[in-house]
């Protein structure tokens, strides 16, 4: 279980480290997978290897119940890659896509910066000279469509087509001189500067825009739990859902964060009622995941008197035995 992050099974039944099993519980939105276990590759057999499939049963079933207490006791947000849920007692409040319809086109005009950054770093040969020369007949294609009344004219907002057209000229430019093998690091240089501005404001664009929305809706989530329970939101349990190139400043994180008071610090170690997932993608898994945070917390509050305690690796104490092995620089 990955780092130990499995909690009371990894502390109990060391050698659980690999991805969830495909046993599952009975099907429902709620994942509690039996995990696998790697003790047999480690020569673990007999009495030991009973034991610690004991351990791996009844964690499964404690995460199963934990499935059931969520559909009955809380309010449940999730936040996974623009979508936005919440369920009252099981009760679905609100199921929404709050991506902005301009995210995608603005993403791939930013994209095109992005490409070139890749082909200028790529290995010369014919290999490149041929994703190069690709890369600006589809560059040509997007400034035809946005010239004209093609459907990437339709998909950018009006207001933005100035500034998308001059990042795609500047990059087609920059393109066709490093094919003719003209173009030099200086003027490399200068072409991401020229660009970068124009890149930033787009991405801040979408983010105000898609942070607008999601501060709406969370209000609205709000007040419909409490006109069903004035105390519903003393309940509430948030899962934002990411992945590990984006966790550190997701938006979601970012905004639930500071809305619940809760710093996220460092892995699950302060993982109250914010909980962050990395890289799960289905939706039975990701809640899963909160039911995972609950049994372990339970768990680690009976056997260390701290329920946060095995929200970081098992192992992973400060200080001691690090310092030990490779003492801390003066």
């Amino acid at each position: 279980m990955q780092g130990w992050r499995v909690g009371a099974a990894a502390l109990l039944a060391f050698g659980c480290a690999h991805a969830p099993a495909e046993v599952a519980a009975p099907a429902s939105r709620c994942a509690a997978r039996l995990t696998p276990t790697s003790e047999g590759e480690h020569g673990v057999t007999g009495a030991l290897a009973q034991l610690n499939a004991e351990l791996r049963r009844a964690h499964q079933a404690a995460r199963a119940e934990a499935c059931g207490r969520l559909g009955e006791e809380r309010l449940v947000i999730r936040w996974a890659f623009g979508k936005l849920e919440a369920r009252w007692r099981g009760q679905l409040l609100a199921q929404l896509d709050l991506v902005p319809a301009s995210f995608h086109p603005l993403k791939d005009v930013a994209h095109g910066v992005l490409l070139a950054s890749l082909l200028f770093e790529a290995p010369p040969g014919p290999a490149r000279d041929a994703k190069v020369a690709a890369a600006i007949s589809a560059i040509d294609a997007v400034l035809a469509e946005v010239d004209g009344a093609g459907p990437a004219s339709k998909l950018i907002p009006a207001e933005q087509i100035p500034r998308q057209g001059r990042m795609l000229e500047r990059t087609r430019e920059a393109l066709a001189r490093f094919a003719a093998g003209t173009l030099t690091e200086a003027e490399r240089r200068r072409y991401f500067e020229a660009v970068r501005p124009d890149v930033v404001e787009s991405l801040r664009m979408m983010a105000e825009e898609l942070l607008r929305s999601l501060d709406r809706e969370v209000k609205e989530i709000r007040r419909k739990a409490e006109a069903r329970d004035p105390r519903a939101w003393d309940s509430v349990l948030v899962l934002v859902v990411s992945v590990h190139q984006a966790r550190a400043r997701e938006l979601g994180v970012q905004y639930f964060e500071r809305l619940l008071a809760e710093p996220m610090g460092e892995g699950a170690r302060n993982e109250r009622r914010l909980v962050v997932t990395e890289g799960v993608f289905g939706e039975a898994d990701q809640y899963g995941m909160l039911a995972l945070h609950l049994v372990d917390q339970a768990a680690s509050a009976d056997v260390f008197g701290d329920p946060m305690r095995l929200q970081w690796d098992a192992l992973g104490e400060p200080g001691g035995v690090l310092d030990a092995v490779l003492p801390p620089p003066r």
